[in-house]
């Protein structure tokens, strides 16, 4: 996923340059700033990170039987 959003970074950089478009460029900024720092559009969506361990103690399970 990274590789295609500097991908489509270098592509906005060209087309950019290429016909003028300054507008474009912006996109090539979004899309590079994506690839650099590896984060995705949906925030933690798209790459969640690794749930962290407690150090809780572990309580018993009790359980009742129902008749």
């Amino acid at each position: 996923m990274r590789v295609m959003r500097a991908g489509m970074a270098l592509w906005a950089f060209y087309m950019a340059f290429s016909t003028g478009d300054w507008m474009l460029s912006l996109f090539g900024v979004f899309f590079g700033y994506q690839a650099w720092f590896n984060i995705g559009c949906c925030g933690t969506a798209c790459a969640p990170r690794a749930a962290t361990q407690t150090n809780a103690p572990e309580q018993p399970v009790h359980f009742e039987e129902i008749k």
